[in-house]
């Protein structure tokens, strides 16, 4: 076991900023605690992942929510947040968003959306995944020949991107602890564990074994992972122009423009949103720009617009 376990190496997921229960010291302390660590739902978050793609900061995270009408989605959310810090003047945070209370493996309808400041933003974005891909072609067997002004496409690429450097934590949670090979050989040390089952179930297996060994419920985890990433790269990508994201750039200005709803709505010509939809998107987005840009300016600047979208839905 000792010969076979030094030959064992945990894959690079970037750091993890605020590791979360159950999650993110799972992946980082080794064999002992993997697997008794791996507990924690895909409600406990998985703390912020922070890696780069082209050159500027990428994010991941989870999030939940119980802001929904009577339609629910699995959603995937594409952040490009004005950034002083970074060379390029943006980060990238992506975040994986289910209702409360659902696994991360489901059968709910799949949606992406790539939040923007402004539609002049996404050449930038296009520029910065192009550079990524080109610069991961040296190393990997990687195509640049996609689409760039296909939204679809480009977001496939930060997906793989995303795939990579993150392994898996945002599709699957604390799954991918028992998917990791140091994991596995913690639950090879303890033979076939009849809880097993019952865990994972929490997160969407549905046909595991009460006496399923490590290798059974690697295999099962790995098909999942590859199912839902197939129902993402199938499900329509839809670009929005976020208000939070939009008025970073002109924060002096909000009070002058306060009384002027239309100026902080949620614009996309494929989804009309609801209220419910807004207060989910408004959450998310607040979350995304407080973990990457944490001056208290910035802060002051959330709470104030905030405000003023909330205000203007519920009035």
């Amino acid at each position: 076991m000792k010969k076979i376990l030094s030959k064992i190496k945990v894959p690079d997921i970037g750091s993890v900023l605020i590791p979360a229960a159950g999650l993110g010291d799972a992946l980082l302390s080794g064999v002992g605690g993997a697997f008794d660590k791996v507990t924690g739902t895909f409600d406990t978050g998985v703390g912020v992942l922070k890696s780069s793609l082209g050159g500027i900061p990428f994010f991941g995270a989870t999030a939940t929510s119980k802001f929904y009408d009577h339609t629910q989605f699995d959603e995937k959310h594409y952040f490009l947040i004005p950034d002083e810090t970074s060379d390029d003047g943006y980060s990238l945070y992506v975040m994986r968003s289910l209702p409360e209370g659902v696994p991360p493996i489901n059968d709910l309808e799949k949606r992406r959306l790539l939040h923007l400041p402004s539609e002049g933003a996404l050449p930038m974005l296009e520029h910065i995944v192009i550079k990524d891909a080109r610069e991961r072609a040296s190393t990997d067997a990687v195509s640049t020949n996609f689409v760039s002004t296909n939204l679809d496409s480009l977001v496939n690429e930060i997906d793989k991107v995303d795939s990579k450097v993150f392994g898996g934590v945002l599709l699957l949670g604390g799954l991918v602890a028992l998917a990791n090979p140091l994991a596995g050989a913690a639950v090879a040390m303890k033979a076939a564990v009849p809880s097993i089952g019952l865990m994972v179930s929490k997160y969407g297996l549905k046909t595991v074994s009460q006496t399923a060994t490590n290798m059974d419920i690697a295999k099962q985890i790995k098909r999942a992972e590859k199912e839902v990433k197939t129902q993402f790269k199938s499900a329509k990508t839809v670009s929005v122009i976020n208000p939070l994201l939009h008025h970073m750039g002109t924060r002096t200005s909000l009070d002058m423009w306060m009384m002027e709803h239309e100026k902080f709505q949620y614009l996309c010509e494929d989804i009309e949103f609801t209220q419910k939809d807004i207060r989910r998107l408004t959450d998310f987005t607040e979350q995304a720009i407080s973990d990457v840009v944490k001056d208290a300016e910035t802060q002051i600047y959330l709470e104030k617009v905030t405000a003023i979208i909330r205000g203007s839905v519920s009035g």
